[in-house]
Parts: structure tokens; C-alpha cells; sequence
């Protein structure tokens, strides 16, 4: 967690460059609005229809409910992303006046295919129990009303509590014994694309959980998140989850040690 409150996945490339630079005390918070001042944002909302009971009147009215907030990878101040929004079904283009990626306030327009607003992460927090759970499996869920073709999402994983390593160093733990695991981190660094085929409702990706025999007195959480191919990070509630790991080791005290805890 970033000293901002955010996480370094949660922003475009720019603005958590920004948070990283927050967290490592480089610069003060109170001078940071200039790198994303009028930057801009676009958020999408889904229309709930009304509600009818036997009789026909209306039990609920219908409503609009915030779904998410997107913003290409590189936003920066001045872009203007969202000034100008067209969409034709499920493609959006979305308009950045103020982008420089060319010219001095040459714009830029992003497409979009929306049909990444059917799908979500199946549960808010997914649980793995050390030593019982090798690896976890995270299922992503879509609405079949909303989407039936073939749909590619990208995921990524991004520390809160746990520790994660990259797989080199995983694989290289989990061939030394679990007495030896100490600053081995917490689970597998993970990031790759979960392939919804045509009807198919449910997908999943797979992360790998270390076993070692340290004690930990508190339960460790990873970041779980959603993006497009190609874009930044999905922000809303159905976009982003929890994994929880859950210690195993108080159950053998005589085998567990005190460990350091940090990566070695």
C-alpha cells in the first residue's frame, strides 16, 4: 500500500511513478497534484432496469450504477482524457485533447472494446491455506447477456501485505526444503491473460503459494486486478479482489521457526 493510499498497479505508468516516489519519501504529497492535474478520467455506468411486481407497477425504478474508472497507461497532466466520448455498441473511442505523445497538445484518441464491462473477479476475497494449498485458483466470471464472443482480459498480482517473488526465484525455493524457505517471500509474482472462450461463462488463472515453516501471526494479502490488453488497469469493485494466505505453522510449533520475513 502506497503512502497516497493507493497501490503501485492501481494508476497509469506516470501517476504511480508518482506514488512510488510518495512512498520513498522523494516528495512531499502536497506537491503532487501538479503531475495529474487535468489529467482526466472516464467513468462507465451500467443501466439496472426497473423492477415490476405481478401487477405491473413499478417495484424499482431504473438506475445507473458506476461500474468502473479507466485511463490509458500513460496519463498525464493536461492530457484531457475523456473530453470527447463516442461509442457505437460495445467500441468506445475516447478522446485526449491535451496528449503529447506527438506534438505539444496534439490529442490522441484510445479505442476501447467494452466488452470487458460483463466480466468480474467471481469473489471479493479468495482464500489459500499454506502447506494445504500449493497453488490457488482465481475465477473471473462474466454475464452472458452482455458478452457471449471470445473475450481476452489481462490480470496481475501487486504486494499489499504478502511478499511476492518472480518465478525464477519460486522455482528455486521450492526446491530447497521448507526449514530452508526463509526470505523466500510469500507467493509467486503472477501477470498473463485470461481467455474467456465463445459462451464460455467462467475462466480462471493460477497462482502459486510458498510453503515454508515460518510462523506468521497475521494473515498476508495480495492485490488481484483486471486490464485490458494493451491499457491500464480496470478500477471498480467487480475489477479488483483479494487473495488472502493464511498461515499453517502454529499447527507444528515444534518445527516452525522465526523467520525474517523479508527477500534474501
Amino acid at each position: 500500500m502506497m503512502k497516497s493510499g493507493t497501490t503501485f498497479s492501481a494508476t497509469g505508468g506516470n501517476i504511480r511513478l508518482v506514488d512510488y516516489l510518495i512512498h520513498r519519501d522523494r516528495i512531499p504529497i502536497k506537491e503532487t497534484t501538479q503531475f495529474s492535474e487535468k489529467a482526466g478520467a472516464t467513468y462507465v455506468y451500467l443501466r439496472q432496469p426497473a423492477l415490476y411486481g405481478p401487477s405491473g407497477e413499478v417495484f424499482q425504478q431504473s438506475l445507473w450504477k458506476e461500474q468502473a474508472k479507466i485511463s490509458p497507461p500513460g496519463v498525464s497532466a493536461g492530457d484531457n482524457f475523456g473530453f470527447s466520448v463516442a461509442l457505437d455498441g460495445t467500441v468506445a473511442v475516447i478522446g485526449a485533447v491535451g496528449h503529447d505523445k506527438y506534438s505539444p497538445n496534439g490529442g490522441a484518441a484510445f479505442v476501447y472494446d467494452m466488452e470487458w464491462t460483463s466480466v468480474k473477479f467471481s469473489e471479493v476475497e479468495f482464500v489459500a491455506i499454506e502447506g494445504a494449498d500449493r497453488s490457488v485458483k482465481i475465477y473471473v466470471e462474466r454475464d452472458l447477456t452482455l458478452s457471449t464472443s471470445h473475450l481476452i482480459l489481462g490480470y496481475s498480482t501487486s504486494d499489499l501485505s504478502a511478499i511476492g517473488v518472480d518465478s525464477a526465484k519460486f522455482d528455486y525455493c521450492m526446491s530447497l526444503h521448507a526449514s530452508e524457505r526463509d526470505g523466500c517471500g510469500d507467493y509467486e509474482q503472477a501477470s498473463g491473460k485470461v481467455n474467456f472462450g465463445p459462451g464460455q461463462e467462467r475462466a480462471y488463472f493460477t497462482i502459486r503459494v510458498m510453503d515454508d515453516l515460518c510462523t506468521e501471526r497475521y494473515m498476508e494479502y495480495v492485490q488481484l486486478n483486471l486490464h485490458q490488453i494493451g491499457g491500464s488497469l480496470l478500477q471498480g469493485e467487480g475489477f479488483r479482489a483479494q487473495l488472502r494466505i493464511d498461515d499453517d505453522d502454529f499447527q507444528t510449533k515444534d518445527l516452525s521457526t522465526s523467520c525474517k520475513g523479508e527477500i534474501s
